[in-house]
């Protein structure tokens, strides 16, 4: 078994891009995640073309040019559909705290969105058993599944925070703020609406960017008994299925922090602890 620690999603683009053109086989992919990363990424016309060529020719594979892609172009939501679209995945198990039990099956199209991008979405078809994303708390579904898996686990399945990771603050000059607080029709709220909001802090000027903005739901936070208990049980399922994963990716979402940053040196080691335990 091969394992990956990232920090962010987008990351285990790079990564599984890499391993699934090296290696075909019929892998069942195993997300464990509070989200479900099924987002329509955007890439430069240049960098479709790249990465289709790949699939026809795996031997020129360049892994500067794959990585650049995956960090200008994969946002932490989007790594999945590009995997789908390009057929090097076709069925995922996604594992998560609240969706009842449900399967898509999923078509993918592209389109040229500019002169120079293309978008990457996906879309649902009831006519057609491939391409399944089955949605579901239960682990257990895994059981009697005979076949190689790779895994993908987020340490936000253990204890998320929405709230800090949809949120980014950027510095704007006094002169900024005074005009997107001032002028009504400034082309900021045209766009984006109630996801930002200008601060004064302190001497400081501010551009927030926050999608949910406090959300009820969006912080989950646990004590770690029940952290532990999660991790327990994630950790069975690694070492039970350990001679079937090929590949495992850890993707702690520090960053971002999607995980509960409180929690987050806690769930890695714990996690580590409990999958190596023999």
């Amino acid at each position: 078994m091969k394992k990956i620690t990232i920090n962010e999603h987008n990351e285990a683009f790079l990564f599984l891009f890499q391993y699934l053109l090296q290696n075909r086989n019929d892998y069942l992919f195993i997300h464990i995640d509070e989200h479900h990363d099924l987002s329509s990424p955007i890439f430069l016309k240049s960098e479709y073309e790249y990465l289709s060529s790949c699939i026809l020719y795996p031997d020129n594979i360049q892994m500067d040019l794959l990585r650049d892609i995956t960090y200008r172009s994969i946002c932490n939501s989007d790594f999945i559909i590009p995997l789908y679209h390009f057929g090097l995945l076709e069925k995922t198990i996604w594992i998560n705290n609240k969706s009842e039990s449900h399967v898509l099956y999923i078509n993918t199209d592209s389109e040229q969105v500019s002169k120079d991008k293309i978008r990457i979405y996906a879309h649902t078809n009831e006519k057609t058993t491939k391409n399944a994303y089955l949605s579901t708390q239960n682990i257990d579904y895994i059981d009697g599944v005979n076949r190689k898996l790779i895994v993908s686990v987020d340490l936000d399945y253990f204890s998320k925070n929405d709230l800090d990771g949809e949120s980014v603050e950027i510095s704007i000059t006094e002169e900024q703020y005074n005009e997107i607080t001032k002028i009504k029709q400034n082309k900021l709220w045209l766009l984006f609406g109630r996801k930002i909001a200008p601060i004064k802090r302190n001497d400081k000027f501010i551009l927030s960017y926050n999608l949910y903005d406090g959300k009820y739901d969006d912080i989950l936070i646990e004590d770690k008994g029940k952290i532990a208990t999660k991790i327990k049980k994630i950790g069975s399922f690694l070492n039970k299925h350990r001679k079937d994963i090929d590949l495992l990716i850890i993707c702690k979402s520090s960053i971002s922090g999607f995980t509960n940053q409180k929690y987050l040196a806690f769930i890695y080691s714990q996690l580590l602890s409990e999958f190596y335990e023999e």
